[in-house]
């Protein structure tokens, strides 16, 4: 997995300080605000992109939103010594661009009872989890008879804004109906 570095920062250096810094290999220890009791250490290499290469099994999951602070300590081996401390924040994500919703049946034929489709919600490949990191609301309370019924999926936790999708109910045709004449 890579991770890539502030690109501001990274853009700044002269080759010659890129040169210095690229296949070394540095201890990087990210720690969350007190509120979300986050650490977490891995050890990557700089590669000549300015990406950090670093052991999957090393990932940094679990990143909430807030504000970490990144402690980059240099190993035995690398010609540097000390620690260097930074901050980085994490913001939430935009529902409208990150949201990717699935809904069961997109149609459904009238048969005189409410229908609300169960819906799938993802981030890239994550399906993400109701009420954890989002809501759903219903435009309208009754979705019985024929039409077009909205629903908003808003962002929650880590996760900003909404994103909508539809679904319809269409007619049921009369020789489905089982109609009598007396």
């Amino acid at each position: 997995k890579t991770v890539k570095m502030n690109g501001k920062a990274w853009d700044q250096l002269t080759d010659a300080q890129k040169a210095v810094l690229i296949g070394k290999t540095f201890t990087f220890t990210v720690k969350g605000p007190t509120e979300i009791d986050y650490e977490e250490t891995i050890t990557a290499t700089i590669k000549e992109d300015g990406t950090l290469s670093y052991d999957p099994a090393q990932q940094l999951d679990n990143l909430l939103v807030g504000t970490y602070t990144v402690t980059v300590t240099a190993n035995a081996t690398s010609n540097f010594t000390g620690s260097v401390t930074a901050t980085f924040s994490i913001t939430e994500a935009d529902a409208d661009e990150r949201f990717d919703i699935t809904l069961v049946e997109n149609t459904y034929v009238y048969n005189a009872t409410q229908q609300t489709p169960a819906i799938t919600v993802k981030d890239g490949e994550t399906v993400l989890v109701e009420n954890k990191d989002y809501t759903v609301a219903f435009e309208q309370s009754e979705r019985i008879n024929v039409g077009t019924y909205n629903l908003t999926v808003t962002g929650k936790g880590n996760y900003t804004n909404t994103k909508n999708a539809s679904y319809t109910i269409t007619a049921k045709p009369l020789s489905d109906s089982d109609i009598t004449i007396t």
